[in-house]
């Protein structure tokens, strides 16, 4: 049963990006740098095809402020509960079409339930793991990189800690 509700994730998630490629639709989407002592998390998706390394995050819903959706975003996908967001910045989706845009945000008051990754399984995300700064994937998704880094130039501006 869950294999077929997975494919179905999966063939929901074309449909859509074929939508989205003959109409291009602007839409917003949101992503958060959740950071602990120098780790950060990551998740992988169950729904994409490239086995790659992405932030938490996903869209806008109807009426939903990019804050309110970045903390409903990592609940669901992490079920994390997020204290201050500090805004990174507003970037192009590059794994999408130019009408995409994507808001970043960090957090590094947040917390987790116990034994979260032994149980964060669930139909959307694959697998999640908390990787150091100095010793990132290979795999990360696009934009990502740039990403980490404008976060830690705004730690060296602004002086905030980073764990």
């Amino acid at each position: 049963m869950k294999r077929f509700s997975i494919w179905s994730l999966t063939i929901a998630y074309e449909i859509i990006q074929l939508y989205r490629r003959i109409f291009q639709p602007i839409t917003l989407g949101v992503r958060v740098i959740l950071i602990n002592n120098d780790n950060l998390l990551f998740v992988k998706h169950t729904y994409m095809y490239q086995d790659k390394w992405y932030f938490p995050g996903g869209g806008l819903k109807p009426g939903e402020s990019p804050e309110q959706a970045a903390r409903r975003e990592a609940r669901e996908e992490v079920g994390a509960d997020l204290g201050e967001l500090r805004l990174i910045g507003v970037y192009p989706n590059q794994e999408a079409r130019n009408s995409d845009n994507i808001i970043v945000f960090s957090c590094s008051n947040y917390s987790l339930p116990q034994e979260f990754h032994k149980n964060n399984r669930n139909l959307e995300i694959a697998s999640s793991q908390n990787f150091q700064i100095q010793n990132l994937p290979t795999n990360l998704a696009a934009g990502h990189q740039r990403w980490i880094e404008d976060c830690l130039q705004q730690k060296a501006i602004l002086g905030f800690t980073l764990g």
